[in-house]
């Protein structure tokens, strides 16, 4: 935290730079930032303030802003829409937070090379809606749409129900725009569909979570938007049938948009079949006669597994709910959690096993009923298992415990413990056992380099000492 003198200094500056009403100090306009979705302790929810939060609304004025923290050798958080879950936006050591909520706009469409230009601060579900009505879309849904930011997206390696046939946002940039540590604006490509002149610098930002720089305008390739998208609602007599049928499907080659399974061991009653303890959701996307002929090709392997289909009603109310199911139920549910981890197919039933039959039961933590076991199936392939946390701090620390011996079990099974967010607070002291001290060593060398001050949101990420 600042000194009181050195504040009141840089909130001057501050506001010499980008305006009196784009700068907050007290801690009353403080507060809302004090952390994410993560689930602190209950008792610490308040616990990390910033000493400043700034709104800017250009790149010029994110460059003055980083100027003036590099100088005095205060911490920066860029901030997007907030909806991480693993406390990367928590403010552990005070310094300025730079809230992008102002960097929202549209800045240029290419209909010819099909591309786009905005700032990072723009809406997924704002750009989405601006792409369609101009006959263009990103393809990129995930849960938090309504709020995330295009800029978070990208800095959390964000995962998208649509991966399938569109990809991930992060894997449409054309370039980037970024003020790197030490105020410097740098651009990572030219603004073209394609080019193999770079060494891929892109990618360095790509989940840094704001760690080496803040991302201020991002270039993304576009596709022409859908004539229609048709989902398929299917129930199963068990989860491994369902999963038969995925693994079939993808194996054929079937172009569909974006699809997952799961366990409820209650019965399925509203698919139609009660006995039924598994389901499958899919989509498919694009012109009539290709979906047809995919969603044709998919329900005749789904019955060929067992599976039996739901009406047309239930399966479009069913993939919106998928399409938005996000991070911030846990608002809606209570003290919640969920890993989204993946480990190899291999090991899937040791992974579950383990997970589910010793690890969360020994700490006290119950899964959420239908919640046991999932999979987002595709070309991004996640496990996810959801369960609720006591909201006691003992409660808390049991949560972390089960969260530390899970990690350690997914990175045995040569797996990734953040298959769909980042790693901020949560996972920052598993990822070595992952990625191997060579590649720590690495990334403080490259954020030596972006960040030569070590103002970029430290002590995130990677373990502590960055």
């Amino acid at each position: 935290m600042l000194d009181d003198d050195l504040k009141k200094s840089v909130v001057e500056e501050m506001i010499s730079v980008i305006g009196r009403d784009r700068v907050f100090h007290e801690k009353t306009d403080l507060i809302p930032f004090a952390k994410d979705t993560f689930a602190l302790r209950f008792s610490e929810q308040d616990k990390y303030l910033p000493d400043i939060v700034v709104i800017p609304n250009s790149t010029a004025d994110v460059s003055s802003i980083v100027r003036i923290a590099a100088r005095h050798h205060i911490p920066l958080i860029p901030k997007g829409g907030g909806t991480s879950r693993t406390g990367m936006l928590v403010p552990i050591h005070g310094g300025i937070v730079i809230d992008t909520i102002r960097m929202n706009r549209l800045l240029s469409l290419d209909r010819r090379d099909m591309l786009v230009t905005v700032q990072a601060g723009i809406n997924l579900q704002e750009l989405e809606l601006l792409l369609s009505k101009q006959g263009f879309t990103i393809g990129h849904e995930q849960g938090s749409q309504k709020i995330a930011t295009v800029g978070g997206a990208i800095s959390t390696a964000a995962y998208s129900r649509k991966n399938q046939k569109y990809g991930n946002i992060w894997e449409r940039i054309s370039s980037l725009q970024v003020v790197l540590g030490d105020s410097t604006v740098l651009r990572t490509g030219p603004i073209v569909p394609y080019t193999s002149s770079t060494v891929g610098i892109t990618a360095i930002f790509v989940g840094a979570e704001g760690t080496l720089g803040v991302i201020t305008e991002v270039t993304l390739r576009v596709e022409v938007a859908p004539e229609v998208t048709s989902p398929v609602l299917a129930a199963f007599p068990d989860y491994e049938s369902a999963e038969d049928a995925a693994d079939q499907i993808v194996s054929r080659g079937v172009s569909f948009i974006g699809g997952g399974i799961w366990e409820d061991e209650r019965g399925l009653p509203d698919l139609g079949d009660p006995d039924a303890k598994a389901g499958m959701l899919l989509a498919f996307e694009g012109t009539e006669p290709e979906t047809k002929a995919a969603e044709r090709i998919s329900t005749e392997i789904i019955g060929g597994s067992g599976g039996k289909l739901a009406d047309a009603k239930s399966a479009a109310e069913a993939w919106s709910a998928f399409l938005m199911h996000w991070c911030g139920m846990r608002a809606e549910i209570g003290h919640e959690d969920v890993i989204v981890a993946y480990v190899p197919r291999t090991r899937e039933k040791e992974y579950f096993g383990k997970l589910l039959g010793d690890i969360l039961p020994r700490h006290g933590l119950r899964t959420i009923p239908g919640a046991n076991r999932s999979l987002d199936f595709g070309r991004h392939m996640i496990f996810g298992t959801r369960f609720s946390i006591p909201s006691t701090d003992e409660g808390w620390e049991s949560y972390i415990a089960a969260v530390d011996e899970a990690s350690s079990l997914i990175s045995s099974l040569g797996g990734t413990v953040a298959a769909c967010h980042g790693l901020g607070l949560l996972h920052r002291d598993h990822i070595a056992s992952e990625l191997g001290e060579e590649y720590i060593a690495l990334y403080r060398r490259i954020k030596k380099v972006m960040d030569p001050k070590g103002i970029m949101n430290p002590g995130k990420k990677f373990p502590d000492g960055d």
